[in-house]
């Protein structure tokens, strides 16, 4: 629990005031986290990757209905 004197930083994800030690047991839990590739190769921080956009039918247009 967070003390009542304890520090607080910005959190940009939550757009909330979080209290340091918490952030700071977030981050250390964060290196826990296990994140893999398509081909289940292990990523670790500083890996490249290249992402990959699919590419629609060959100069076919689309058409989009909009939802009413």
């Amino acid at each position: 629990m967070a003390d009542h004197n304890d520090d607080h930083v910005y959190d940009d994800t939550t757009g909330e005031w979080r209290p340091a030690s918490e952030r700071a047991a977030i981050k250390a839990c964060a290196g826990s986290i296990e994140v893999r590739d398509a081909a289940g190769t292990m990523l670790a921080d500083g890996a490249s990757v290249v992402l990959v956009k699919p590419r629609g039918q060959g100069g076919a247009g689309q058409t989009l209905k909009r939802a009413r």
